[in-house]
């Protein structure tokens, strides 16, 4: 599945503020953009976008500074 995920907290400059990622469900999509950016349950919404192919990010959203 394909999901949006984005932080709700307050971001700052060169800090990532989302990902579209391809993972097996919500948890995956989390802890794919935990090792990425600081992405946790308690600091993101996760929307599903589509079902199909592997895992991985697939766009990342930085906020340059």
């Amino acid at each position: 599945m394909i999901y949006l995920v984005e932080r709700k907290d307050d971001v700052g400059w060169d800090e990532y503020d989302a990902f579209v990622v391809r993972a097996k469900n919500e948890e995956e999509a989390i802890t794919i953009c935990s090792e990425q950016a600081f992405f946790n349950k308690d600091n993101t919404t996760v929307k599903e976008i589509n079902s199909k192919g592997k895992s991985g990010v697939i766009l990342g959203s930085f906020n340059a500074g």
